[in-house]
């Protein structure tokens, strides 16, 4: 998910019109490319405040997603760039335990969101596949043939071969980072507080390359 920041084309005329006469076309627009990446990267910091006051899931871990760049080529401004995967349920706080425990382990807690209230999960629990990734599964038996001959559910003699259990494993996964920010309540302010420091930064700009002239 990507936030843009820039100019209207009416803004875009505005500063011209103001500032066309006093110096070039490339200091404009390096001094609004400079103010619109101060405003992403304060969406940057304002997205994890917004989202850890709403899931479990730490401000270091959330800032591992989002990416920040001023536009290249012509154009003027910069992004915000939220990338992300499902999270292993271990990355959220509110999850207990969130090592692997010993066979008499305690019923699995999950809690993703702050406004929701630990969750009691059995048949849950936290393990740590040989890779050394450490998520939240969940283990289902199942059925499967000795014989080779499935379609039918017989072998060679005619008789239903003897089935075995089997122990499938489902990881459990709590929204990525950009589907957490797709919240309204989350998006608009960060999107309101851009447009703040934008307006800011761009006086602050102006003004340094004004007394600069």
């Amino acid at each position: 998910m990507e936030v843009t920041v820039q100019l209207d084309p009416q803004q875009m005329a505005a500063i011209d019109r103001k500032c066309s006469l006093f110096m070039e076309q490339s200091k404009i627009d390096t001094a609004i490319n400079r103010a619109a990446k101060r405003a992403a990267d304060s969406a940057k910091a304002e997205t994890k405040k917004q989202i850890t006051e709403r899931y479990t899931l730490p401000a270091g871990q959330i800032g591992k997603t989002i990416s920040t760049a001023g536009n290249k080529g012509s154009g003027v401004g910069a992004s915000m760039i939220i990338s992300d995967s499902p999270n292993a349920l271990p990355k959220f706080s509110g999850t207990k335990p969130n090592k692997p425990q010993p066979k008499s382990r305690p019923v699995q807690q999950v809690n993703v969101k702050t406004e929701t209230g630990a969750k009691s999960v059995p048949g849950w629990f936290t393990a740590q596949m040989k890779s050394g990734h450490i998520g939240v599964f969940s283990r289902r038996n199942t059925t499967r043939m000795k014989s080779p001959y499935q379609r039918t559910g017989k072998d060679k003699w005619g008789r239903n071969p003897a089935k075995t259990g089997r122990a499938q494993l489902t990881q459990k996964h709590g929204p990525p980072a950009p589907k957490m920010f797709e919240r309204p309540e989350i998006v608009e302010p960060v999107k309101k507080y851009a447009e703040e420091v934008l307006s800011k930064r761009l006086d602050h700009e102006f003004e340094r390359l004004l007394g600069d002239a």
